[in-house]
């Protein structure tokens, strides 16, 4: 039998039919909006995939022209090989004429360095110093320029030299690290470097550090708080002395990726500022199959430094062949007995054309020396060039006070011949010991320089002594610096007698001639000996006429 339908049961139905059709309409929508959120999650993966695989690539392609221009080095007429960084004697193309290879000395380091020893002449009181640093304070602003003329030639598609000769490409080695540091997150995608897209900008990053240290005790820097961070040079950032600007370039103890946001080409009122931070930027093309897309990235990193210890910078040494004159008590009496302060310079020599005794002296002159004769200057100021020539072998570490202290502390004697040395330290502490010395006189280094004053101390003890100076590290470099490129004697070295003395002649306030000379070793592409332990930076001999 078939049952009746009622108005209720009918009813019912119609009910059941709207539910199902709601139930459906509901899943429909749902599905709908869990399609469009799996799509927008698939295409905000792919972009966020796309946006880290372009971040990895560009910060190290910025990473690795930060390193590159750490590395150039340049070859200075002045100074000798300078860089960004500072580099001890290791380069494998740093070599002088003598087969010893020579440092690099920083931008940072050579600024600094001038800038102590402006301070250090002022509180000597020495004008001939303040002449002497200030001169090199015109030269090296020469230099930086043309450091700054290289690292913008290269920047914008040149090429350089490291210190062991290899070709530094920024350009080149950009697009390398940047292909190699692709990371794929996203599956079916395809990524290019978009050609000629890739940009190198030199310029600046406000607020860095740089790793040069300040003079030392910081009291006697004459800087204010905003000029110094942590005992360091505040970067681009004016520190006058003088009324000469100094500009600390922006480095750190690595390269390190900075804020490119707040990179800036130049920075006004900013005078003899080196860029060190480097911007890069670059287009990627993505491709996948349903789509393609360009993305633009940018990063910016500042180059790293390394800073030179500088272990042994060569000792000032105060020699006595007959054993100390009763006047000489202290080192700082050599700057202040009236008899040396009012001695002439008898002679005044170089040697020319290789070392002495193996080659003839020949007249030489001291550029920026007020003396009327030339040739003959007074012998204080020639001491006073001596110092300068040491204390700036010691780089930005010189404490002033250890200085001081030890130009004034008397000499602890030996009996008989005997050198005094004073010590530059890494610590910037100056320190003094004392040898035996032998019978031996000391060479002249090629295009250096050595002054003898006759009867230069008439002593209390009856007898009259002749000085002598013999300054090795006059001139640095390897360009005028001559074979050994301005760098300390070894001592003990090798001994050479002199192929033109038969004799020696009695009462001349020359050396004697019969003795053996402490000369220069020679190498082969190896570490100069002086690095590692102390040879005669400067000699002060202080030699009896007999």
């Amino acid at each position: 039998m078939i049952p009746r339908l009622t108005s209720r049961n009918s009813s019912l139905l119609s009910r059941r039919e709207s539910r199902g059709s709601s139930l459906v309409l509901v899943l429909a929508i749902v599905g709908g909006i869990a399609l469009a959120l799996m799509m927008f999650s698939l295409g905000f993966t792919g972009f966020i995939g796309s946006y880290h695989e372009q971040r990895s690539a560009i910060e190290a392609a910025g990473l690795a022209v930060a390193k590159d221009i750490s590395g150039i080095v340049i070859d200075d007429p002045n100074f000798g090989l300078v860089g960004l960084s500072d580099s001890s004697p290791i380069g494998t193309n740093t070599s002088a004429q003598d087969g010893f290879r020579t440092e690099v000395i920083g931008i940072n380091t050579l600024l600094g360095t001038i800038r102590l020893d402006l301070i250090i002449s002022d509180y000597l009181q020495d004008p001939i110093m303040n002449k002497m640093a200030l001169n090199d304070y015109n030269k090296a602003l020469q230099t930086q320029q043309a450091l700054v003329t290289a690292l913008n030639s290269v920047i914008a598609g040149g090429t350089a030299n490291d210190c062991n000769g290899n070709l530094i490409n920024p350009l080149q080695d950009a697009i390398q690290a940047y292909n190699s540091n692709k990371v794929h997150l996203v599956m079916g995608q395809s990524s290019t470097l978009i050609t000629n897209t890739l940009t190198l900008t030199l310029g600046y990053v406000d607020g860095l550090a740089t790793r040069t240290a300040v003079p030392q005790p910081q009291s006697i820097a004459n800087l204010t708080s905003s000029q110094m961070q942590q005992g360091f040079y505040t970067s681009n950032v004016s520190a006058p002395y003088d009324n000469q600007p100094f500009v600390f370039a922006a480095l750190g103890s690595n390269a390190t990726l900075v804020d490119f946001r707040a990179f800036q080409t130049s920075i006004s009122g900013l005078p003899y500022s080196t860029p060190t931070v480097v911007k890069i930027e670059a287009d990627e093309l993505y491709k996948s199959d349903t789509s393609s897309r360009t993305v633009h990235a940018v990063a910016a990193a500042v180059a790293g430094t390394v800073t030179d210890q500088r272990p042994y910078p060569g000792a000032f040494t105060i020699s006595f062949p007959d054993g100390p004159p009763p006047e000489i008590s202290s080192p700082g009496d050599l700057i202040n007995n009236v008899q040396i302060q009012a001695d002439p310079t008898d002679s005044l020599q170089t040697a020319a054309a290789g070392d002495y005794p193996q080659t003839a002296l020949s007249f030489y002159t001291i550029a920026g020396l007020p003396d009327p004769d030339p040739n003959h200057p007074q012998f204080e100021n020639v001491l006073s060039t001596a110092l300068y020539d040491w204390l700036k072998r010691g780089g930005v570490t010189v404490n002033v006070q250890s200085l001081i202290t030890t130009l004034e502390t008397p000499l602890t004697y030996k009996t008989g011949a005997q050198i005094q040395r004073l010590h530059l330290t890494s610590s910037g502490a100056v320190t003094v010991d004392s040898v035996t010395m032998g019978q031996t006189d000391l060479s002249v280094s090629n295009k250096q320089f050595r002054a003898t004053s006759g009867l230069g101390i008439v002593s209390t003890n009856g007898n009259s002594y002749d000085l002598q100076i013999t300054d090795f590290v006059h001139v640095p470099g390897r360009t005028n610096g001559g074979l050994h490129a301005g760098e300390p004697l070894n001592y003990p070295g090798q001994n050479v007698s002199n192929p033109a003395a038969a004799s020696y002649v009695s009462g001349a306030m020359y050396e004697n001639t019969t003795w053996l000379y402490e000369a220069f070793l020679s190498g082969s592409n190896a570490i100069r000996p002086t690095y590692n332990s102390e040879g005669i930076g400067i000699d002060f001999t202080i030699r009896m006429r007999h």
